[in-house]
């Protein structure tokens, strides 16, 4: 079996084939865009006023019980937030394992922070903002804009621990996590 499709067995009726979506987030100007694996030749627009975009993805120690260095070793939850060129450089998990996912397996989390400006004339006098590195910018004389950063988490599905049914002593079920706000 590939890891872009799961294929049926004739002794498993229940199982499903799975196709492997793609989807390419770009900034071109200020607006941000879509390039999907189902028509890659015609980018979707999604935001217009985006002046940058982060992405940092959550990193976990190890994404399964194995190697880990003690019982207090956290696994599946974010220890630290790396660009994609330092998850890039991760050594590999499972030690010996070759290709990128062998990097990537650690990875159960992304963050995406959009900074977003609105149209002149917003604030009467240049207002100082927080851009996506944490940095308090600012603008020149003359930027009537608002500037506001936007950040969104998610959890990887495929890499985060199962959730417990709502039933007590009900068994784990990956599918019914309940989301705390």
């Amino acid at each position: 079996m590939s890891s872009a499709q799961q294929a049926a067995t004739s002794s498993d009726v229940n199982a499903q084939i799975y196709a492997r979506i793609e989807n390419r987030y770009y900034l071109v100007g200020t607006t941000l865009f879509c390039q999907g694996n189902g028509n890659p030749q015609n980018p979707q627009p999604v935001l217009d006023n985006v002046v940058d975009m982060q992405i940092t993805y959550g990193v976990a120690n190890t994404p399964d019980g194995n190697n880990r260095l003690s019982a207090n070793d956290p696994m599946n939850e974010a220890v630290m937030q790396l660009r994609a060129d330092q998850v890039n450089n991760l050594p590999p998990f499972p030690v010996g394992a070759m290709g990128p996912e062998a990097r990537w397996n650690r990875a159960v989390s992304a963050t995406v922070c959009l900074l977003l400006q609105s149209d002149l004339g917003a604030v009467e006098q240049p207002t100082p903002y927080t851009d996506c590195q944490g940095n308090v910018v600012t603008p020149p004389a003359g930027d009537t804009r608002a500037y506001r950063q936007v950040r969104i988490q998610v959890g990887f599905k495929n890499r985060t621990p199962a959730c417990l049914d709502a039933s007590p002593g009900a068994a784990v079920r990956a599918d019914r996590c309940d989301i705390m706000l």
